[in-house]
C-alpha cells in the first residue's frame, strides 16, 4: 500500500515469480467460468420481452425475486456467534418460528 503508479511500474514482480506465466493451467482465458445451464438461462432471460418476463415474475415468490434482484446473501460466514448457539427468550422462539413456517410455505 502507498506505492505509486511509477513504483509498481519500475518493479511489478521483483522475483519474477507466480503469476499465470508459471502457471498457465489457472488461466481463464475466456473471461467467467462457463456453465452451459447457467449460460443457457441467462440467454433465455436476455432474449425475453418486457412482457415475458412480467408474466414470469408472477410465478416467482418476493423473497426469489429479491434474490433475483440482489443476489443470495452471503450465508456462509458466521460475524456474529462465533459458533454459538443462539438463545431465544420463548417470545422471541415464536416470532422466529411463525416467520420460519411462513417462509417455508411460500418455497
Amino acid at each position: 500500500m502507498g506505492e505509486t503508479t511509477e513504483q509498481v511500474k519500475k518493479v511489478p514482480n521483483p522475483n519474477g515469480i507466480g503469476g499465470f506465466g508459471d502457471n498457465p493451467q489457472n488461466r481463464n482465458n475466456g473471461g467467467r467460468i462457463q456453465n452451459p445451464m447457467k449460460e443457457f438461462q441467462r440467454e433465455e432471460f436476455r432474449n425475453m420481452s418486457p412482457d415475458q418476463k412480467r408474466e414470469y415474475l408472477k410465478l416467482v415468490d418476493n423473497y426469489r425475486k429479491w434474490t433475483m434482484a440482489e443476489g443470495n446473501p452471503d450465508n456462509s460466514t458466521d460475524i456474529t456467534t462465533k459458533g454459538e448457539k443462539i438463545e431465544f427468550t420463548p417470545a422471541v422462539a415464536k416470532v422466529v418460528d411463525e416467520f420460519e413456517s411462513k417462509l417455508k410455505e411460500q418455497l
